[in-house]
């Protein structure tokens, strides 16, 4: 089983992740919001802040 460090590494893109040592991913494509990557992945075109902003922490006031 994958550690839960490298799923995170693998399905997240930190902005502040160092650059010059992870490989960045190489977009073909975007269609309604995913990005297609030249390795076959699916990646939603997400900001997790921004995401948190608009539909909240599932708080219920």
């Amino acid at each position: 089983m994958r550690s839960l460090h490298q799923q995170d590494k693998n399905l997240i893109w930190h902005p502040y992740t160092q650059h010059l040592v992870e490989p960045q991913p190489l977009v073909l494509k975007e269609q309604r919001g995913i990005l297609y990557t030249t390795d076959g992945k699916e990646v939603l075109d997400l900001i997790s802040s921004w995401w948190t902003t608009t539909h909240g922490h599932s708080h219920k006031n």
